[in-house]
Protein backbone atom coordinates (compact mmCIF):
# COMPACT_ATOMS: atom_id res chain seq x y z
CA UNK A 1 0.00 0.00 0.00
CA UNK A 2 1.29 3.51 -0.92
CA UNK A 3 1.89 6.09 1.32
CA UNK A 4 -0.49 8.20 0.04
CA UNK A 5 -3.43 5.71 1.21
CA UNK A 6 -2.48 5.98 4.63
CA UNK A 7 -3.29 8.90 6.98
CA UNK A 8 -1.17 9.94 9.91
CA UNK A 9 -2.30 7.68 12.28
CA UNK A 10 -1.31 4.36 10.04
CA UNK A 11 -4.80 3.88 8.89
CA UNK A 12 -6.27 3.21 5.51
CA UNK A 13 -7.40 6.77 4.28
CA UNK A 14 -10.45 4.98 2.98
CA UNK A 15 -13.10 3.77 5.42
CA UNK A 16 -14.36 1.11 3.42
CA UNK A 17 -10.73 -0.02 2.97
CA UNK A 18 -10.13 -0.18 7.03
CA UNK A 19 -13.43 -1.23 8.16
CA UNK A 20 -12.20 -4.55 5.47
CA UNK A 21 -9.07 -4.42 7.41
CA UNK A 22 -10.46 -4.43 10.87
CA UNK A 23 -12.71 -7.09 9.98
CA UNK A 24 -10.04 -9.42 8.79
CA UNK A 25 -7.72 -8.49 11.39
CA UNK A 26 -10.60 -8.22 14.74
CA UNK A 27 -9.82 -12.13 15.77
CA UNK A 28 -5.82 -11.31 15.60
CA UNK A 29 -6.51 -8.02 17.51
CA UNK A 30 -8.50 -9.50 19.77
CA UNK A 31 -6.32 -11.93 20.86
CA UNK A 32 -3.02 -10.09 20.69
CA UNK A 33 -4.19 -7.27 23.12
CA UNK A 34 -6.01 -10.04 25.42
CA UNK A 35 -2.88 -11.84 25.89
CA UNK A 36 -1.23 -8.79 26.35
CA UNK A 37 -3.53 -7.25 28.87
CA UNK A 38 -3.38 -10.71 30.98
CA UNK A 39 0.51 -10.62 30.71
CA UNK A 40 0.66 -7.00 31.96
CA UNK A 41 -1.32 -7.72 34.57
CA UNK A 42 0.33 -11.02 36.12
CA UNK A 43 3.97 -8.73 35.43
CA UNK A 44 2.41 -6.21 37.67
CA UNK A 45 1.24 -9.09 40.63
CA UNK A 46 4.87 -10.47 40.31
CA UNK A 47 6.96 -7.70 40.84
CA UNK A 48 4.62 -6.61 43.20
CA UNK A 49 6.02 -9.70 44.94
CA UNK A 50 9.59 -8.40 44.94
CA UNK A 51 8.68 -5.36 46.98
CA UNK A 52 9.00 -7.52 50.14
CA UNK A 53 13.04 -7.96 49.25
CA UNK A 54 12.94 -3.78 49.75
CA UNK A 55 10.01 -2.33 51.06
CA UNK A 56 9.67 -1.76 54.80
CA UNK A 57 6.79 -4.54 56.15
CA UNK A 58 4.33 -1.99 56.95
CA UNK A 59 0.53 -1.59 55.67
CA UNK A 60 1.13 0.69 53.08
CA UNK A 61 2.85 -2.59 51.02
CA UNK A 62 -0.01 -5.03 51.56
CA UNK A 63 -2.32 -1.62 50.30
CA UNK A 64 -0.30 -1.86 47.03
CA UNK A 65 -0.73 -5.76 47.15
CA UNK A 66 -4.22 -6.05 47.04
CA UNK A 67 -4.49 -3.39 44.52
CA UNK A 68 -2.31 -5.27 42.47
CA UNK A 69 -4.36 -8.61 42.61
CA UNK A 70 -7.25 -6.80 42.06
CA UNK A 71 -5.95 -5.36 38.59
CA UNK A 72 -4.77 -8.81 38.02
CA UNK A 73 -8.57 -10.24 38.26
CA UNK A 74 -9.41 -7.30 36.15
CA UNK A 75 -6.90 -8.46 33.29
CA UNK A 76 -7.98 -12.11 33.82
CA UNK A 77 -11.96 -10.69 33.15
CA UNK A 78 -11.04 -9.12 30.37
CA UNK A 79 -8.87 -11.99 29.20
CA UNK A 80 -11.93 -14.64 29.65
CA UNK A 81 -14.37 -11.94 28.24
CA UNK A 82 -13.06 -11.62 25.14
CA UNK A 83 -12.90 -15.22 24.47
CA UNK A 84 -15.50 -14.77 22.10
CA UNK A 85 -15.57 -12.22 19.30
CA UNK A 86 -16.32 -9.06 20.26
CA UNK A 87 -16.86 -5.38 18.36
CA UNK A 88 -13.44 -3.24 17.72
CA UNK A 89 -14.25 -0.28 19.37
CA UNK A 90 -15.03 -2.90 22.71
CA UNK A 91 -11.68 -4.24 21.94
CA UNK A 92 -9.85 -0.50 21.67
CA UNK A 93 -11.66 0.86 24.80
CA UNK A 94 -10.90 -2.33 27.01
CA UNK A 95 -7.30 -1.76 26.23
CA UNK A 96 -7.62 2.37 26.85
CA UNK A 97 -8.87 1.81 29.88
CA UNK A 98 -6.12 -1.16 31.00
CA UNK A 99 -3.51 1.42 30.34
CA UNK A 100 -5.10 4.16 31.90
CA UNK A 101 -5.85 1.70 34.67
CA UNK A 102 -1.90 0.15 35.01
CA UNK A 103 -0.40 3.74 34.93
CA UNK A 104 -2.21 5.38 37.38
CA UNK A 105 -1.84 1.93 39.71
CA UNK A 106 1.65 2.54 39.17
CA UNK A 107 2.13 5.63 40.21
CA UNK A 108 -0.19 4.92 43.54
CA UNK A 109 1.58 1.81 44.33
CA UNK A 110 4.96 3.77 43.36
CA UNK A 111 3.55 7.05 45.97
CA UNK A 112 2.25 4.33 48.79
CA UNK A 113 5.65 2.31 48.77
CA UNK A 114 7.15 5.34 49.21
CA UNK A 115 6.05 7.49 52.28
CA UNK A 116 9.08 8.91 53.34
CA UNK A 117 8.71 11.12 50.35
CA UNK A 118 12.11 9.55 48.92
CA UNK A 119 11.94 7.70 46.08
CA UNK A 120 14.42 5.32 44.66
CA UNK A 121 16.29 5.67 41.35
CA UNK A 122 14.36 2.08 40.20
CA UNK A 123 10.87 3.75 40.21
CA UNK A 124 11.74 6.49 38.56
CA UNK A 125 12.65 4.37 35.52
CA UNK A 126 9.38 2.01 35.66
CA UNK A 127 6.83 3.90 34.25
CA UNK A 128 8.43 4.82 31.47
CA UNK A 129 10.11 1.30 30.55
CA UNK A 130 6.66 -0.38 31.53
CA UNK A 131 4.70 2.47 28.19
CA UNK A 132 7.25 1.49 25.84
CA UNK A 133 6.51 -1.94 26.62
CA UNK A 134 2.42 -1.29 26.39
CA UNK A 135 3.15 1.19 22.95
CA UNK A 136 4.71 -2.10 21.17
CA UNK A 137 2.42 -5.40 22.44
CA UNK A 138 -0.93 -3.52 22.64
CA UNK A 139 -2.89 -3.19 19.42
CA UNK A 140 -4.91 -0.35 19.55
CA UNK A 141 -4.95 3.21 17.57
CA UNK A 142 -2.23 5.67 17.82
CA UNK A 143 -4.89 8.53 19.29
CA UNK A 144 -5.38 6.14 22.02
CA UNK A 145 -1.87 5.64 22.65
CA UNK A 146 -1.60 9.24 23.21
CA UNK A 147 -3.94 9.93 25.53
CA UNK A 148 -2.99 6.95 27.75
CA UNK A 149 0.43 8.43 27.14
CA UNK A 150 -0.77 11.89 28.03
CA UNK A 151 -2.31 10.71 31.00
CA UNK A 152 0.04 8.30 32.47
CA UNK A 153 2.88 10.92 32.30
CA UNK A 154 1.11 13.47 33.79
CA UNK A 155 0.49 11.66 37.02
CA UNK A 156 3.59 10.29 36.88
CA UNK A 157 5.24 13.46 37.03
CA UNK A 158 2.93 15.04 39.25
CA UNK A 159 3.40 12.16 41.82
CA UNK A 160 7.18 12.16 41.25
CA UNK A 161 6.63 15.89 42.07
CA UNK A 162 5.96 15.09 45.36
CA UNK A 163 8.74 13.74 46.34
CA UNK A 164 11.21 15.12 48.33
CA UNK A 165 14.55 13.96 46.52
CA UNK A 166 12.98 15.17 43.32
CA UNK A 167 14.31 18.48 42.21
CA UNK A 168 13.21 20.12 39.36
CA UNK A 169 15.90 19.41 37.24
CA UNK A 170 15.25 15.53 37.46
CA UNK A 171 11.72 16.49 37.12
CA UNK A 172 12.44 17.85 33.69
CA UNK A 173 14.89 14.83 32.56
CA UNK A 174 11.80 12.94 33.66
CA UNK A 175 9.70 15.19 31.47
CA UNK A 176 11.82 15.04 28.38
CA UNK A 177 12.50 11.06 28.98
CA UNK A 178 8.61 10.91 28.54
CA UNK A 179 8.24 12.85 25.99
CA UNK A 180 11.03 11.03 23.96
CA UNK A 181 8.96 7.61 24.93
CA UNK A 182 5.75 8.66 23.74
CA UNK A 183 6.93 10.11 20.72
CA UNK A 184 8.37 6.94 19.97
CA UNK A 185 5.69 4.77 21.59
CA UNK A 186 3.45 6.96 18.47
CA UNK A 187 6.39 6.41 15.66
CA UNK A 188 6.72 2.72 16.51
CA UNK A 189 2.99 2.32 16.83
CA UNK A 190 1.90 3.96 13.53
CA UNK A 191 5.10 1.76 11.95
CA UNK A 192 3.48 -0.97 12.71
CA UNK A 193 -0.16 0.04 11.58
CA UNK A 194 1.22 0.55 8.63
CA UNK A 195 3.25 -3.07 8.17
CA UNK A 196 0.05 -4.80 9.48
CA UNK A 197 -1.92 -2.50 6.66
CA UNK A 198 0.83 -3.22 3.85
CA UNK A 199 1.16 -6.93 4.64
CA UNK A 200 -2.94 -7.06 4.09
CA UNK A 201 -2.70 -5.16 1.32
CA UNK A 202 -0.52 -7.60 -0.37
CA UNK A 203 -2.14 -10.66 1.23
CA UNK A 204 -5.26 -9.21 -0.80
CA UNK A 205 -3.19 -8.95 -3.63
CA UNK A 206 -2.36 -11.92 -4.01
CA UNK A 207 -5.78 -13.60 -3.42
CA UNK A 208 -6.81 -11.23 -5.80
CA UNK A 209 -3.88 -12.80 -8.06
CA UNK A 210 -5.03 -16.14 -7.38
CA UNK A 211 -8.41 -15.50 -7.85
CA UNK A 212 -7.55 -14.17 -11.37
CA UNK A 213 -5.24 -17.04 -12.21
CA UNK A 214 -7.88 -19.78 -10.94
CA UNK A 215 -10.08 -17.81 -13.17
CA UNK A 216 -7.49 -18.20 -16.22
CA UNK A 217 -6.66 -21.22 -15.80
CA UNK A 218 -10.43 -22.22 -15.22
CA UNK A 219 -10.86 -20.69 -18.37
CA UNK A 220 -8.11 -22.88 -20.05
CA UNK A 221 -8.95 -25.88 -18.65
CA UNK A 222 -12.72 -24.68 -20.38
CA UNK A 223 -11.22 -23.69 -23.60
CA UNK A 224 -8.49 -26.88 -23.92
CA UNK A 225 -11.63 -28.95 -23.19
CA UNK A 226 -13.69 -26.94 -26.11
CA UNK A 227 -10.87 -27.64 -28.19
CA UNK A 228 -10.25 -31.25 -27.24
CA UNK A 229 -13.82 -32.08 -28.40
CA UNK A 230 -13.38 -30.15 -31.54
CA UNK A 231 -10.50 -31.97 -31.81
CA UNK A 232 -11.93 -35.17 -31.60
CA UNK A 233 -15.11 -34.13 -33.62
CA UNK A 234 -12.35 -33.11 -36.52
CA UNK A 235 -10.37 -36.47 -36.10
CA UNK A 236 -13.64 -37.88 -36.04
CA UNK A 237 -15.22 -36.32 -39.12
CA UNK A 238 -10.94 -36.96 -40.55
CA UNK A 239 -11.73 -40.48 -40.33
CA UNK A 240 -14.89 -40.75 -41.73
CA UNK A 241 -13.46 -38.32 -44.76
CA UNK A 242 -10.47 -41.36 -44.81
CA UNK A 243 -12.87 -43.83 -45.02
CA UNK A 244 -14.84 -42.18 -48.32
CA UNK A 245 -12.22 -41.61 -50.08
CA UNK A 246 -10.40 -44.65 -49.02
CA UNK A 247 -13.68 -46.37 -50.61
CA UNK A 248 -13.36 -44.15 -53.79
CA UNK A 249 -9.92 -45.59 -54.34
CA UNK A 250 -10.23 -48.64 -57.02
CA UNK A 251 -10.65 -52.60 -56.13
CA UNK A 252 -7.09 -54.20 -56.70
CA UNK A 253 -9.26 -57.03 -58.16
CA UNK A 254 -9.00 -54.78 -61.42
CA UNK A 255 -5.28 -55.14 -61.95
CA UNK A 256 -5.19 -58.43 -61.18
CA UNK A 257 -7.36 -59.48 -64.79
CA UNK A 258 -4.25 -58.01 -66.67
CA UNK A 259 -1.29 -57.67 -64.01
CA UNK A 260 0.83 -60.55 -63.38
CA UNK A 261 2.38 -58.57 -60.18
CA UNK A 262 1.56 -55.19 -58.32
CA UNK A 263 2.08 -53.71 -54.91
CA UNK A 264 1.06 -50.47 -53.77
CA UNK A 265 2.57 -48.46 -50.89
CA UNK A 266 0.19 -46.01 -50.18
CA UNK A 267 1.15 -43.97 -46.29
CA UNK A 268 -1.02 -40.36 -46.02
CA UNK A 269 0.99 -38.10 -44.19
CA UNK A 270 -2.34 -36.86 -42.15
CA UNK A 271 -5.48 -39.08 -42.35
CA UNK A 272 -6.82 -37.99 -45.45
CA UNK A 273 -3.92 -37.83 -48.38
CA UNK A 274 -3.18 -35.48 -51.20
CA UNK A 275 -1.89 -38.85 -52.69
CA UNK A 276 -4.09 -40.61 -54.80
CA UNK A 277 -4.00 -43.87 -57.41
CA UNK A 278 -6.41 -44.82 -60.10
CA UNK A 279 -6.60 -47.43 -62.50
CA UNK A 280 -9.63 -49.26 -64.55
CA UNK A 281 -9.82 -51.54 -67.22
CA UNK A 282 -11.60 -50.54 -70.59
CA UNK A 283 -11.89 -52.62 -73.36
CA UNK A 284 -8.69 -54.70 -73.85
CA UNK A 285 -6.91 -51.35 -71.78
CA UNK A 286 -5.59 -50.68 -68.48
CA UNK A 287 -5.25 -47.28 -67.84
CA UNK A 288 -3.23 -46.45 -64.39
CA UNK A 289 -2.30 -43.21 -62.83
CA UNK A 290 -0.70 -42.42 -59.54
CA UNK A 291 -1.34 -38.17 -59.03
CA UNK A 292 0.21 -36.22 -55.90
CA UNK A 293 -2.22 -32.95 -55.70
CA UNK A 294 -1.06 -29.79 -54.18
CA UNK A 295 -0.38 -29.74 -50.69
CA UNK A 296 -1.54 -32.83 -48.10
CA UNK A 297 -4.19 -32.81 -45.66
CA UNK A 298 -7.65 -31.66 -46.11
CA UNK A 299 -7.59 -29.73 -48.98
CA UNK A 300 -5.22 -32.12 -50.97
CA UNK A 301 -7.64 -34.27 -50.08
CA UNK A 302 -10.79 -32.16 -51.77
CA UNK A 303 -8.29 -32.10 -54.86
CA UNK A 304 -7.86 -36.26 -54.82
CA UNK A 305 -12.02 -36.70 -55.11
CA UNK A 306 -12.03 -34.27 -57.80
CA UNK A 307 -9.09 -35.62 -59.75
CA UNK A 308 -10.92 -39.23 -59.16
CA UNK A 309 -14.03 -38.04 -60.29
CA UNK A 310 -12.84 -36.33 -63.20
CA UNK A 311 -10.53 -39.53 -64.05
CA UNK A 312 -13.43 -41.60 -64.26
CA UNK A 313 -15.06 -38.86 -66.65
CA UNK A 314 -13.06 -38.98 -68.93
CA UNK A 315 -12.16 -42.26 -69.82
CA UNK A 316 -14.81 -44.41 -68.35
CA UNK A 317 -17.34 -41.90 -69.80
CA UNK A 318 -15.94 -40.17 -72.85
CA UNK A 319 -13.38 -43.10 -73.69
CA UNK A 320 -10.42 -41.46 -74.02
CA UNK A 321 -7.55 -43.83 -74.05
CA UNK A 322 -4.68 -42.25 -74.95
CA UNK A 323 -2.24 -41.16 -72.16
CA UNK A 324 -1.51 -37.50 -73.44
CA UNK A 325 -5.22 -37.10 -74.13
CA UNK A 326 -6.12 -38.14 -70.45
CA UNK A 327 -3.98 -35.67 -69.13
CA UNK A 328 -4.90 -33.05 -70.97
CA UNK A 329 -8.58 -32.97 -71.14
CA UNK A 330 -8.00 -33.54 -67.13
CA UNK A 331 -6.06 -30.45 -67.21
CA UNK A 332 -8.82 -28.89 -69.34
CA UNK A 333 -11.05 -29.72 -66.23
CA UNK A 334 -9.53 -28.83 -63.39
CA UNK A 335 -8.97 -24.96 -65.12
CA UNK A 336 -12.05 -24.70 -65.84
CA UNK A 337 -13.54 -26.03 -62.52
CA UNK A 338 -11.22 -23.46 -60.15
CA UNK A 339 -11.35 -21.16 -62.79
CA UNK A 340 -7.45 -20.54 -62.99
CA UNK A 341 -6.90 -17.32 -65.42
CA UNK A 342 -3.15 -17.08 -64.07
CA UNK A 343 -4.23 -13.90 -62.11
CA UNK A 344 -1.94 -14.14 -59.00
CA UNK A 345 -4.91 -14.14 -56.89
CA UNK A 346 -6.15 -17.48 -58.48
CA UNK A 347 -6.10 -21.06 -57.05
CA UNK A 348 -2.89 -22.56 -58.79
CA UNK A 349 -4.42 -25.78 -57.07
CA UNK A 350 -4.00 -28.48 -59.51
CA UNK A 351 -1.77 -32.00 -58.92
CA UNK A 352 1.19 -33.89 -60.33
CA UNK A 353 0.68 -37.18 -61.90
CA UNK A 354 1.96 -40.56 -63.77
CA UNK A 355 -0.22 -42.06 -66.39
CA UNK A 356 0.31 -45.13 -68.05
CA UNK A 357 -1.95 -46.56 -70.75
CA UNK A 358 -1.60 -50.35 -71.33
CA UNK A 359 -2.47 -51.92 -74.65
CA UNK A 360 -2.09 -56.01 -74.17
CA UNK A 361 -3.11 -56.69 -77.64
CA UNK A 362 -0.68 -54.40 -79.34
CA UNK A 363 1.88 -55.10 -75.82
CA UNK A 364 2.58 -51.18 -75.62
CA UNK A 365 2.29 -48.79 -73.06
CA UNK A 366 1.39 -45.07 -73.53
CA UNK A 367 2.98 -42.99 -70.69
CA UNK A 368 2.08 -39.38 -69.58
CA UNK A 369 3.42 -37.60 -66.94
CA UNK A 370 2.89 -34.31 -65.27
CA UNK A 371 6.58 -33.47 -63.58
CA UNK A 372 6.32 -37.02 -62.72
CA UNK A 373 8.75 -39.73 -64.62
CA UNK A 374 7.75 -43.49 -64.87
CA UNK A 375 10.88 -46.01 -64.18
CA UNK A 376 10.94 -49.63 -65.80
CA UNK A 377 13.01 -52.56 -65.08
CA UNK A 378 14.06 -54.65 -68.26
CA UNK A 379 16.68 -57.17 -68.48
CA UNK A 380 18.98 -56.12 -65.82
CA UNK A 381 18.60 -52.57 -66.91
CA UNK A 382 16.58 -49.44 -65.20
CA UNK A 383 14.96 -47.56 -67.86
CA UNK A 384 13.72 -43.89 -66.94
CA UNK A 385 10.95 -42.08 -68.80
CA UNK A 386 10.36 -38.52 -67.96
CA UNK A 387 6.90 -36.27 -67.92
CA UNK A 388 6.44 -33.25 -68.96
CA UNK A 389 7.63 -30.20 -66.62
CA UNK A 390 3.95 -28.64 -66.38
CA UNK A 391 1.12 -29.45 -63.62
CA UNK A 392 -2.65 -30.48 -64.21
CA UNK A 393 -3.63 -26.68 -63.66
CA UNK A 394 -3.23 -23.36 -65.09
CA UNK A 395 0.87 -22.53 -65.53
CA UNK A 396 2.44 -19.94 -67.87
CA UNK A 397 5.18 -21.80 -69.02
CA UNK A 398 2.65 -25.47 -70.79
CA UNK A 399 2.97 -26.51 -73.63
CA UNK A 400 -0.20 -27.24 -75.80
CA UNK A 401 -0.39 -30.71 -75.06
CA UNK A 402 0.94 -33.71 -72.55
CA UNK A 403 3.65 -35.98 -74.44
CA UNK A 404 2.93 -39.47 -74.88
CA UNK A 405 5.72 -41.92 -74.78
CA UNK A 406 5.07 -45.19 -77.02
CA UNK A 407 7.09 -47.72 -74.73
CA UNK A 408 6.79 -51.59 -76.34
CA UNK A 409 6.44 -54.01 -73.62
CA UNK A 410 7.10 -57.46 -72.59
CA UNK A 411 6.34 -60.21 -69.88
CA UNK A 412 8.35 -59.12 -66.85
CA UNK A 413 8.59 -55.51 -67.46
CA UNK A 414 8.08 -53.89 -64.12
CA UNK A 415 7.23 -50.84 -64.35
CA UNK A 416 6.99 -48.40 -61.06
CA UNK A 417 5.10 -45.19 -60.73
CA UNK A 418 5.54 -42.64 -57.18
CA UNK A 419 4.93 -39.52 -55.83
CA UNK A 420 7.84 -37.19 -54.29
CA UNK A 421 6.63 -37.89 -50.89
CA UNK A 422 8.85 -40.91 -51.08
CA UNK A 423 12.16 -39.33 -52.55
CA UNK A 424 11.63 -35.72 -50.18
CA UNK A 425 11.38 -37.85 -46.90
CA UNK A 426 14.27 -36.87 -44.58
CA UNK A 427 16.19 -39.44 -42.71
CA UNK A 428 19.62 -40.97 -42.36
CA UNK A 429 22.26 -39.93 -40.18
CA UNK A 430 23.12 -36.53 -41.78
CA UNK A 431 19.29 -35.86 -42.55
CA UNK A 432 19.22 -35.95 -46.42
CA UNK A 433 16.59 -36.66 -48.76
CA UNK A 434 15.74 -40.10 -49.00
CA UNK A 435 16.23 -39.32 -53.04
CA UNK A 436 15.06 -41.16 -56.28
CA UNK A 437 18.68 -42.25 -56.83
CA UNK A 438 18.26 -44.56 -53.72
CA UNK A 439 14.52 -45.54 -54.94
CA UNK A 440 16.02 -46.44 -58.17
CA UNK A 441 18.88 -48.21 -56.49
CA UNK A 442 16.56 -50.16 -53.95
CA UNK A 443 14.30 -51.04 -56.88
CA UNK A 444 17.19 -52.33 -58.63
CA UNK A 445 18.39 -54.48 -55.99
CA UNK A 446 15.51 -56.10 -55.33
CA UNK A 447 14.28 -56.79 -59.17
CA UNK A 448 14.69 -60.00 -59.19
CA UNK A 449 11.97 -60.22 -55.84
CA UNK A 450 8.61 -61.19 -56.56
CA UNK A 451 6.75 -57.91 -56.09
CA UNK A 452 5.55 -58.56 -52.54
CA UNK A 453 8.77 -59.50 -51.33
CA UNK A 454 10.07 -56.03 -53.21
CA UNK A 455 7.99 -53.92 -51.30
CA UNK A 456 8.55 -55.57 -47.77
CA UNK A 457 12.45 -55.22 -48.80
CA UNK A 458 11.49 -51.27 -49.95
CA UNK A 459 9.57 -51.02 -46.72
CA UNK A 460 12.59 -52.15 -44.29
CA UNK A 461 15.11 -50.14 -45.64
CA UNK A 462 13.08 -46.88 -46.23
CA UNK A 463 11.60 -47.11 -42.36
CA UNK A 464 15.11 -47.50 -41.32
CA UNK A 465 16.28 -44.46 -43.46
CA UNK A 466 13.03 -42.45 -41.78
CA UNK A 467 13.30 -43.75 -37.99
CA UNK A 468 13.12 -40.79 -35.64
CA UNK A 469 11.53 -38.52 -38.32
CA UNK A 470 8.51 -36.70 -38.84
CA UNK A 471 6.73 -37.95 -41.87
CA UNK A 472 6.91 -34.68 -44.46
CA UNK A 473 4.26 -35.60 -47.01
CA UNK A 474 1.68 -38.44 -48.29
CA UNK A 475 3.70 -40.93 -49.52
CA UNK A 476 2.58 -43.30 -52.46
CA UNK A 477 4.45 -45.62 -54.50
CA UNK A 478 2.91 -48.47 -56.90
CA UNK A 479 5.00 -51.37 -59.04
CA UNK A 480 3.69 -53.62 -61.45
CA UNK A 481 4.52 -56.52 -63.47
CA UNK A 482 3.60 -57.43 -66.80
Amino acid sequence: MEAAYINLWGFFAKKEEEDLYLKHSIKEIQYRNRLGILVGGFAMLLVGLSDFSRVGNHHYLFYSLLARFIFFLFTLGIFFLFLKPKRIETVYKASLLFVILFAFLLNSIIFWLNPDKNIDILDLLTLPICTLIIYVFLIIPSMYHIIGGAIASTIYLYVISLFDNTEAYTIYVIFVILLVINFMGFYITRFLHKSRRSDFTKMQLIEKLNGIMKDEIEERKAIQERLQNVYLQITESLRYAGHLQMSMLPDHSVLKKKIQEEFIYYKPCDIVSGDFYWFTQKRNRMVIAVADCTGHGIPAAFMSIVGITMLEEIVEHKNILNANEILDALKENVIKMLKQTGKDDDAMDGMNITLCSIDFDNMELQFSGAFHNLLCIRNNEILEFKGDKMPISYYNASKPHFSNHIIPIQKDDCFYMYSDGITDQFGGSNNKKFSSRRLKECLFEYRNLNMKEQKEMLLTVFDHWSAGYSQTDDILLMGFRI
